[in-house]
């Protein structure tokens, strides 16, 4: 039965469960106010969206904060909830496991009653329709994209009276709410563990990429012989290269504009782009005439910054910050620009310009100097081998590109998700169903196992009466309901075109007609089923059968009911390939469950990856992950 709901009145949390009530925070949840005293702990705690509350010293290049007077801190304690009041309107918000103490612009949160559970609220928090909900409470602005090609953080400070009347919704019980936390505890651990993994390829794809422009722009094509360089960064080149020094290729450029009204550049990790200097956002100079003139074709480096700052080659002609180096050949005609691109920007990614820098490379300024950057020596191809490189490594860093891209995108639509998924959930939109593990096998009063399982596949013809019910659709409904919850009917399954099927299914099929339960005809390669005048007494058996699992076997049917064949064979396809990476024990991904599907037939490959994707997010969605029961599924003999 469908939960009652109504309107709180809030517009973010919109219907809830007719028993909720709705309090302000301030009700619900107190800021801790202590001070911290160094006495007891100097234990610094940080924040991030990505990581949550972690040790300050745990932080690349923390440690040296330990110093700082702490007595203005405040103390966080485990279960806190810890928030930046500068960043909470983009998620900067975690669940704390430390004792510590956090900045002064930090809040820390605790209930106020022992009838709230603080994991609950700490994913109200983590919902972006909440977060959405603050921007009216906050003071402060919206920054755009930084110079590095990041987006920087939103700045918008919120009040604590102003935090304190947010309105937060009150489930009935604690009960509830800890049902609701461990519910998302569960799935949220679940889909973290994804996007690390997304993460973790994406960073392996970078490196590909790293590595191919390395060997290509200093080894060449085609596995040329080498020769030694005596430079320890680029220590062998192909034999008939020469090596020189850059300011024999290059010269510095430095024409300050004397004027305003040009384009201003910056120099971002995503290539150099048209800043907009009307937003009044972002570092914004307060005259830009004394900028230098860049013209289209000139390179253009962020030297001062050695670890972000980027080089690229200007599609714009406009005027970019004086601190930084514009450069250009001293004879165009000798030399490709698409070659020593990829020459520069491999030396920003391997950190060899950094090798040469100096300043103080904690607070980001790690500075190339002119006469470094003058001397530093590089290789020398002939210009036609140059222009060759440089086309094969636009085909190869496309590719990659794309990948990576296409991981990207999962990464938002994973994020996106799991905030929908909490947002269902604490709202009450969404009601955590009570599920039991059921131990495999299942249990059963009836020794015949091919007879129960007659039975079962009749309870789905019935429910199926009135919907689409050819034999591919029944079929992967029976096998997702046998191995999800977990019934032992001696089955060997076989990866066949149209995905897992039993051959023992047709023994079912042939008991349930000599029965008089259901008729099967099969008509130009087409099957359908349709019920026979003793249909009814299957209900007998099925109550002795399956009584204490009729609730879930109800749920994966009616989840089933409505797919049309192709749906069914996409759920049903999905489930078993990862229900077998499950069953062998080993670690995988969501992409190494779809080239394993990719393998079963050619036909697979008429669904898109992107479908099988969603197919496996759809099990997540439906409560229909696989838990590994049953057997592995067995490739087709097709010789």
């Amino acid at each position: 039965m469908a939960r009652q709901m109504k309107d709180s009145g809030v517009e973010w949390l919109g219907m809830i469960p007719i028993n909720w009530n709705v309090k302000p925070m301030k009700q619900i949840l107190i800021e801790r106010k202590e001070k911290n005293d160094p006495v007891r702990t100097n234990e610094i705690l940080s924040l991030s969206i990505e990581r949550g509350v972690f040790p300050y010293s745990e932080k690349v290049g923390g440690g040296n904060k330990a110093k700082e007077d702490l007595t203005a801190y405040k103390l966080a304690y485990p279960n806190d909830i810890v928030l930046n009041s500068m960043n909470v309107i983009v998620g900067a918000v975690g669940l704390s496991k430390y004792f510590g103490c956090v900045s002064p612009v930090y809040y820390t949160l605790y209930p106020r009653t022992n009838d709230y559970d603080i994991r609950y609220y700490s994913n109200i928090f983590q919902s972006s329709a909440f977060q959405k909900s603050l921007m009216g409470y906050g003071n402060g602005i919206m920054m755009k994209e930084s110079d590095n090609g990041k987006l920087n953080t939103i700045r918008m400070r919120i009040p604590m009276e102003k935090l304190n009347m947010v309105i937060l919704p009150i489930p009935i019980s604690k009960e509830e709410q800890e049902k609701i936390a461990d519910f998302l505890d569960e799935k949220v651990a679940e889909i973290d563990s994804v996007i690390a993994k997304t993460k973790e390829t994406i960073e392996d794809y970078k490196k590909y990429k790293q590595a191919i422009i390395t060997e290509t722009v200093t080894k060449g094509l085609n596995n040329i012989e080498l020769k030694l360089t005596g430079n320890i960064h680029i220590d062998k080149i192909p034999i008939h290269w020469n090596m020189k020094k850059l300011k024999y290729v290059f010269y510095i450029k430095k024409d300050i504009a004397g004027k305003e009204g040009y384009d201003v550049l910056s120099i971002t990790q995503k290539g150099i782009k048209i800043k907009d200097i009307t937003s009044n956002e972002g570092q914004l100079a307060a005259n830009y005439a004394n900028y230098q003139l860049v013209e289209v074709g000139d390179f253009a480096m962020n030297h001062m910054d050695l670890l972000t700052g980027w080089v690229d080659v200007s599609k714009y002609s406009g005027v970019t910050s004086p601190d930084y180096r514009v450069f250009n050949f001293i004879e165009k005609s000798a030399y490709s620009k698409d070659y020593y691109l990829y020459l520069m920007q491999m030396c920003y990614m391997n950190r060899i310009f950094y090798g040469f820098g100096q300043g103080v490379s904690n607070l980001g300024r790690w500075r190339l100097q002119a006469d470094k950057f003058l001397n530093f020596t590089i290789p020398i191809p002939p210009l036609e081998e140059q222009k060759e490189i440089a086309t094969y490594l636009d085909g190869k860093c496309s590719e990659i590109d794309k990948l990576i891209a296409k991981k990207e995108e999962l990464l938002a639509d994973l994020e996106s998700y799991k905030k929908s998924l909490i947002y269902e959930y604490v709202t009450g939109k969404k009601e955590v169903q009570q599920t039991t593990i059921i131990p495999f096998p299942a249990t059963i009063s009836c020794k015949d196992k091919r007879f129960a399982q007659a039975v079962l596949l009749t309870k789905i013809l019935d429910e199926f009466r009135n919907y689409h019910s050819g034999r591919v659709k029944v079929a992967k409904t029976l096998y997702v309901i046998e191995n999800h919850i977990g019934f032992d009917f001696d089955t060997d399954v076989i990866r066949q075109v149209a995905g897992p099927l039993d051959e023992k299914y047709y023994k079912a099929e042939a008991i349930i007609r000599h029965n008089n339960w259901f008729h099967v005809l099969t008509q130009d390669g087409t099957t359908r089923y349709f019920a026979q005048k003793n249909k009814n007494q299957y209900l007998t058996y099925y109550g002795r059968y399956f009584k204490d699992y009729d609730v879930e076997i109800q749920r994966i049917i009616d989840i089933f009911k409505n797919l049309d064949m192709n749906g069914a064979e996409l759920l049903a396809t999905a489930y078993a390939s990862w229900n077998d990476f499950i069953i062998k024990g080993i670690s995988f991904t969501q992409d190494d469950i779809v080239e394993d599907i990719f393998s079963w037939d050619d036909s697979k490959k008429r669904f898109s990856k992107e479908k099988w994707l969603e197919a496996l997010n759809d099990l997540n969605k439906k409560q229909l992950s696989p838990i590994g029961h049953g057997k592995m599924t067995i490739l087709e003999n097709r010789s």
